[in-house]
């Protein structure tokens, strides 16, 4: 099975699980629609055989999906970048800075005044 080596060891077993469920819900509608069974019995079997198919086709990808997240988690981890890090000029202001912050009104903390108190009204 030297085609199915990069691939989760789910993935053979899921596919024969499609195929088979899919080939026997397939033949089990062809049957009912040319050869309808004429008693109760008869009717049992083909609902039995259509409703094996669709549960071996939903087993199959289901075991499908779960090999994927498996491979996923089962894969090694990527190395990251090393980070770069840039030496950058340091910002000098060549002008005066205003000291003056009267005119700002600072954020209301937990256990603090409320917030009517706060605000400046001049």
């Amino acid at each position: 099975m030297s085609i199915f080596k990069r691939y989760p060891e789910t993935f053979p077993t899921s596919l024969i699980y499609i195929t088979v469920g899919t080939l026997t819900a397939v033949w089990t509608i062809v049957y009912w629609a040319f050869n309808a069974p004429a008693t109760r019995t008869g009717y049992l079997w083909v609902v039995g055989f259509l409703m094996t198919g669709l549960s071996l086709l939903a087993i199959g990808l289901v075991m499908g999906l779960l090999g994927r997240a498996a491979r996923i988690t089962e894969s090694p981890p990527v190395e990251l970048a090393p980070i770069v890090t840039q030496n950058l000029p340091a910002v000098v202001s060549s002008g005066p800075i205003a000291s003056d912050r009267s005119h700002l009104v600072s954020a209301p903390t937990a256990g603090s005044e409320p917030a009517s108190t706060l605000l400046k009204t001049d």
